[in-house]
């Protein structure tokens, strides 16, 4: 027996989110996740589906038509609603796993990029202007470093300890450099525009209400390809401040024999 969906809100949405997320994901995921859960499906068959949805709302919006970028703004936002909903259902069945974890940064690294570029073909057929590309494919580049720049980094740290055989605790001196190496203004309000403004979930809201109400498509695309490369450009210099202090801490430590 399935609780109800206000039981279901407290079991499966614990995490907090941003504003967005609140308003326009979890009022609805939470009714996706309670009829599914009246059926067999998995949380991980979820993730596979939402990838199928994000990616044919992706190619929609190459085709240049309203109609077109109607039902892939909706797609795309029926994405991001699904993206909420097999997290929801591994909480209630308990069966969070690394497969569903590792498929869900799977679908986030095809999907996002896919949209941008995809933007940029069907921005192209409106307004025939090949700079729109560079717009586009720069976006997509921008918000694959963005989103795995923490990952990238990670694996720098630990190909660093184990070429220079250091014996420490990678985890227990990134916390320390954390701590020391204080975000700069700059970085503070990059942060807080990426978080409310530019971050993946934002990008389908905005996407689908330009399409409904401006019908430019174009200018979201121009707009998020000079912002993106921007805030991953602030989000890196912040990673390399951060990989020197690393190094600094280490070359103070023994190294194994």
């Amino acid at each position: 027996m399935v609780e109800s969906v206000k039981e279901l809100k407290k079991i499966c949405q614990n995490r907090r989110i941003p504003w967005y997320g609140r308003t326009f994901k979890r009022k609805i995921s939470i009714y996706l996740t309670y009829l599914l859960l009246h059926t067999p499906i998995t949380a991980n068959q979820i993730t596979v589906l939402f990838i199928i949805i994000g990616l044919i709302g992706a190619f929609l919006l190459a085709t240049g038509s309203k109609g077109c970028h109607i039902t892939g703004a909706f797609l795309l936002f029926l994405h991001t609603v699904l993206d909420s909903v097999d997290g929801e259902v591994a909480r209630y069945r308990k069966t969070v796993s690394s497969t569903g974890i590792f498929l869900d940064l799977i679908a986030h690294n095809i999907v996002y990029p896919s949209v941008f570029i995809c933007l940029s073909f069907g921005a192209y057929r409106i307004y025939p202007d090949i700079t729109i590309f560079a717009f586009g494919f720069t976006a997509a580049l921008s918000i694959l470093l963005i989103r795995n720049r923490r990952e990238i980094m990670d694996r720098a740290l630990s190909k660093y300890m184990h070429g220079t055989k250091k014996n420490c605790d990678i985890t227990h001196i990134l916390d320390a450099v954390k701590k020391e190496l204080s975000p700069s203004l700059l970085k503070n309000i990059v942060d807080k525009t990426h978080l409310y403004f530019l971050s993946t979930h934002g990008v389908w809201i905005v996407i689908l209400l330009t399409t409904f109400v401006w019908d430019k498509i174009h200018i979201v695309l121009y707009a998020y390809g000079i912002a993106l490369p921007l805030t991953a450009l602030v989000f890196m210099c912040h990673c390399v401040k951060q990989t020197r202090l690393f190094d600094n801490k280490c070359n103070s430590m023994p190294t194994d024999d």
